[in-house]
């Protein structure tokens, strides 16, 4: 992933209108758990009487730096639909994102172009709205873990908060404490060179 890449805080949502038929674009921030055939779902539940659901998404896997992508037309002509907003994502070096474009149909079909600019318009609408201040980079991360004796465990979580890193599990044992975490990968030497005496970190 390039180091420009960014990943939206909050969800964004925009209507737009093409010929009487009403657009309203969703853009939800993704995770790795996140499943995007339930949200879809659960965007047409949401939305009975729309014609359509399109969608375009972009995961980025932290830890091995590897992307995965995809999309859906859900009906419209292939092509028109999820494409045109997957290449709006990928022009904007979104990642971490998922876009939904739910469609009322108006009463006048739109065409292949038509169509293409609607759906790519609305995609477009929605990722402007998400202002620089609604935007985090996308880091790399490096899965680790930090070990201490139990007085030790605010300060090896403070050193994480710190660095921008993430815990997602902690052991206990007799001789003390073992946090496990995700840490940015560009202050690892950083960080192993500055930890006290008392920490030991340990690569996954």
């Amino acid at each position: 992933m390039s180091d420009s890449a960014w990943i939206p805080r909050t969800i964004h949502q925009v209507e737009t209108e093409e010929r009487g038929s009403r657009f309203l674009a969703s853009a939800v921030p993704l995770g790795a758990s996140d499943d995007v055939k339930a949200l879809i779902a659960e965007e047409k539940d949401q939305h009975p009487k729309a014609s359509h659901v399109a969608y375009a998404w972009r995961l980025s896997d932290s830890a091995t730096g590897s992307l995965s992508e995809g999309f859906s037309d859900d009906g419209e002509p292939g092509g028109t639909a999820g494409m045109p907003m997957l290449k709006v994502l990928q022009h904007e070096c979104a990642t971490n994102l998922l876009i939904m474009v739910t469609r009322y149909f108006g009463g006048t079909k739109l065409g292949t172009g038509g169509l293409q600019r609607a759906y790519g318009g609305a995609c477009s609408a929605v990722i402007k709205s998400i202002t620089n201040e609604s935007r985090k980079p996308w880091v790399r991360l490096q899965r680790c873990s930090i070990e201490g004796e139990y007085q030790h465990e605010g300060a090896v979580r403070a050193l994480i908060a710190d660095s921008g890193g993430m815990v997602f599990d902690t052991c206990y044992s007799e001789t003390g404490v073992e946090i496990h975490a995700d840490l940015p990968n560009k202050h690892i030497t950083e960080i192993r060179n500055n930890l006290p005496h008392f920490l030991r970190l340990k690569l996954h």
